[in-house]
């Protein structure tokens, strides 16, 4: 029986690594949400998103507060602005395709696919956490 590769914790090897993965998927989300805005014409789905990128930026500096602490540069770029994100190449798509109907519909189910992805992330740090303190009892 095969499992799932996503359905695996990461397995990082200090305390600093399962920061770092927190922090890049905080950015990351802020980085889809932003570019979700410009697709937003729903002003009150535009408050709503502020919201989240203004969550998502708080919990990232508290993260790079923490990694700072521990000696551990987390870099200032998330890795899907680095890499070229499919969700940001959709959203980009449908902006220039014009509508903005249908750009705002492909933005809405963009942020929800970030916002899954970064919660998936977290739960793998509080999962591998876990075991690392279950494992150090």
């Amino acid at each position: 029986m095969s499992v799932c590769r996503d359905d695996l914790p990461p397995q990082p090897a200090r305390f600093s690594e399962f920061l770092e993965l927190a922090y890049n998927a905080e950015l990351t989300r802020a980085c889809h949400v932003l570019k979700a805005l410009e697709c937003a014409q729903d002003e009150a789905l535009r408050r709503e998103w502020r919201e989240r990128i203004n969550e998502a930026r708080a919990r990232s500096a508290m993260l790079a507060r923490m990694l700072g602490r521990l000696g551990a540069d987390p870099g200032v770029e998330p890795r899907a602005a680095a890499s070229g994100d499919c969700l940001l190449d959709a959203m980009e798509l449908a902006l220039r395709n014009g509508d903005l109907t249908a750009a705002e519909a492909v933005a809405r189910e963009c942020v929800l696919l970030a916002d899954v992805r970064c919660r998936q992330t977290w739960r793998h740090v509080q999962q591998a956490m876990t075991a690392g303190a279950t494992l150090a009892a």
